[in-house]
């Protein structure tokens, strides 16, 4: 709980130009808890469904899949809270971590 607190409770408000601020402020919190993957591209999101029987073609959530959302929202939500207002706008329709961190360089460019 502490770490949801203090990630979420920052003071500093990323615009384009603080994209280093933003990098140097949550990259280490994520590292800290293994979670650099959902933004770095190196823990990728596995399959949403499980094919237990393909002769009928029948599928369940695959439990892996349930388990990296979950921990992409929470690192999403970590990153969305150190964004102003005018830069949140920006992202409201990203739905990943990777995504919003893509977006955000790209837009710092």
């Amino acid at each position: 709980m502490a770490l949801i607190s203090s990630a979420a409770t920052s003071n500093v408000n990323f615009a384009p130009p603080n994209i280093g601020h933003l990098s140097s402020q949550i990259v280490p919190v994520l590292k800290s808890h293994e979670l650099i993957g959902f933004v770095d591209g190196s823990e990728p999101c596995p399959s949403k469904f499980i094919d237990d029987n393909p002769e009928d073609s029948s599928h369940s959530l695959n439990p892996d899949y349930i388990l990296w959302n979950k921990k992409d929202q929470c690192v999403l939500s970590w990153i969305n809270a150190t964004l102003s207002d005018k830069v949140l706008a920006s992202v409201y329709d990203i739905t990943s971590a990777r995504e919003c961190m893509d977006n955000r360089v790209h837009h710092s460019l």
